[in-house]
This record gives structure tokens, sequence and C-alpha cells, in this order.
């Protein structure tokens, strides 16, 4: 984990780090504290408060990888591969526990959550809706296929945009959320990795075709506005007020 000072975005410098053994896929930030998802397996805390970062708490999941993670509040979600989404009670950072967790039957790659539900990116059994009013016993309301792989979701209003691997933007109608519908698409040219949406732009981090940008205010036709080809192979993405930031790497990254 890398801490960037992004104050002058013309001039951005290293500030910090912290040393992990394997890859860290994902980082949420809430508080004083950074929540990262390990490729090895678990969840780890590290505590940002100042610009030399230190662990203070895990939750391992033995060799499980974890892909995806949100914290909301006292809760964290973690998308762990093949075993599903496990909850995590955070509120003590120095001592995470296991609450509950569900098993989405394929393998879990992304999760966003919005009020009550959780929707899990389930690389084989496509988009997964969860209740999570009860984080002890997470229980599926629904469940839908897409076309192909979904890597990574995010929602807004009553829609969800999926980065739906070879098939490009996924818009799901979330309305009924008994009877989820895909409304809208617009396939990219290369793999959609990443997305973040933003106001009436969903931002896809498109691999070896780097940044799309899709004009969704018109979820039923979305329509592809800008783009930037970045150097490399772009995974991830980020939205800070006028600046999209972009994880960046090279070769080939599954």
């Amino acid at each position: 984990m890398v801490i960037v000072d992004i104050s002058d975005p013309t001039s951005i410098k290293i500030i910090g780090s912290y040393f992990f053994f394997d890859i860290n896929r994902k980082i949420v930030v809430n508080g004083d504290y950074a929540y990262c998802a390990y490729s090895a397996g678990g969840l780890r805390i590290i505590d940002i408060s100042n610009p030399t970062p230190n662990e203070v708490g895990t939750y391992p999941t033995s060799s499980t990888p974890v892909y995806d993670v949100e914290a909301n509040g006292n809760y964290a979600y973690i998308s762990s591969g093949d075993t599903g989404i496990v909850v995590i009670d955070i509120s003590n950072p120095l001592n995470p526990r296991e609450l509950g967790s569900y098993d989405t039957l394929g393998s879990s790659w992304g999760i966003a959550i919005d009020g009550n539900y959780g929707y899990v990116a389930d690389s084989v059994a496509g988009i997964r809706t969860l209740d999570l009013k009860i984080p002890s016993s997470p229980a599926e309301v629904n469940n839908m296929t897409l076309p192909t792989s979904p890597n990574h979701i995010a929602v807004q209003g009553n829609y969800a945009y999926v980065a739906d691997h070879t098939s490009g933007l996924q818009i799901i109608d979330l309305t009924d959320i008994n009877n989820l519908d895909i409304i809208g698409e617009l396939d990219t040219d290369d793999l959609a990795k990443g997305i973040v949406v933003r106001g009436k732009y969903a931002y896809i981090a498109d691999q070896a075709d780097g940044l799309r940008i899709i004009d969704v205010s018109d979820p039923v036709k979305p329509t592809e506005v800008g783009y930037f080809d970045t150097p490399g192979t772009a995974y991830g993405i980020a939205i800070n007020s006028n600046y999209v930031y972009i994880a960046d790497g090279g070769g080939d990254y599954e």
C-alpha cells in the first residue's frame, strides 16, 4: 500500500507505504483506517492516521484470495473468492471478527453496498442480491446472469452499473429488488475491470484500452463520450473532485 500526496495533481509524491507479502487488490478508507483486500487471504486493517502506516488488525481467510472490500459504519464486507461474501465487525479495528457469510456459488469478485442490500459481482454466478439487514445472516433476495463474467459493480440511485469483462458495461434496474432487469449496455473495446459512477457518467477501467467515459444519463442508451489510453493495463479506478486516478499495471492479471 502506497500513500500519495495529491494536493498538487501535477506533482504527486509518495509520503508513506506499507509492505504486503502478496497482492493488495483493493483499498477502502474509513476514518483513520484503510481496509485492504489481501490476495493471500483476508482483510488487513491499517492505521493511516499519520504518514507512517501500521497494521492494527487482520481477519484471515486461509488461502482464499480476497478481491474486493467495502466498509460501511461498523461493518466491512469482503468478496472472498470461492467462499463468497463475509461480513466482519470492525467496530474495534484491533479485533475484527466475522459475523456472517454467504456462499455465492461461483467466485465473488466485487461487492457494492446500498442501504440494507449488497450486490455481488460473481464471475461465474452473475449478480447476487443479498439482504444484509441482519449482518449475522445474509440472505439472497434475487440473482441474475450476465453475458460474461462480472468483475466489479457500482450502485447509484435505482441502478447498478457492472463492469462485465468482455461485454463491457451492463446497467441493471434496481427499482424492483425482486425483479432485476438489464436495461442498457455498451460493449467496451477491451476487458471491463473496474467501474465508478459519478453523476451522469460511468468511468470504466478497460484493461489495455485504458479509461472509458460513458454518459449514462439515459440508462437505456449509454454512450461513450471520452477515453484516455493509459500506458499500461487499467484495472482499478477512483475519482476525487475533478480528477480520475487509475491503477495502471503491466502484464496479465487475473
